[in-house]
């Protein structure tokens, strides 16, 4: 098998068992970007409790996340940054693969990934009313029927 084209690149299909393959890998490159991020932890201190997961990515786009960083949180950020970034290319590859197999567009992407992040980072900045409920269910809904698209 070529792992580059595997794990890397959109082109082309894969069947649901090479889609399990892939976030079994996905695991262990989460689990070896952890261990760096403990390293880190211990030589240069800070928390020893750390999250690691897509929210990362979308706080790139969120300037209040910026706002209480301070130079010993460079390096894990740094970390944090490469290793999300990697993770992320990996499962869209997969995922856009999957939905190939599947006849479906890898601009399904968006709608399954994107919208329900972006809405689950500024879920908290928006007005404590039911006019936001609309928005949260079609956050759900989109989530509930992506996992169904790609691993059936």
């Amino acid at each position: 098998m070529d792992w580059t084209w595997y794990l890397f690149r959109f082109d082309g299909r894969i069947n649901r068992a090479k889609l399990w393959l892939a976030m079994v890998v996905l695991l262990g490159l989460m689990m070896s970007v952890g261990l760096a991020i403990v390293a880190i932890y211990s030589l240069f201190g800070g928390p020893a409790a750390f999250h690691f997961g897509a929210k990362d990515l979308f706080k790139l786009v969120d300037p209040d996340a910026y706002r209480s960083l301070t130079w010993a949180d460079l390096p894990r950020l740094l970390i944090k940054l490469f290793g999300t970034s990697l993770l992320m290319w990996v499962y869209f590859a997969t995922s856009i693969k999957r939905l190939h197999d599947r006849d479906k567009s890898g601009w399904w992407m968006v709608p399954f990934f994107a919208v329900p992040g972006l809405y689950n980072q500024f879920a908290d900045r928006l007005p404590d009313s039911y006019t936001d409920l609309p928005l949260a269910i079609a956050a759900l809904v989109l989530c509930l029927w992506a996992s169904s698209k790609c691993i059936a």
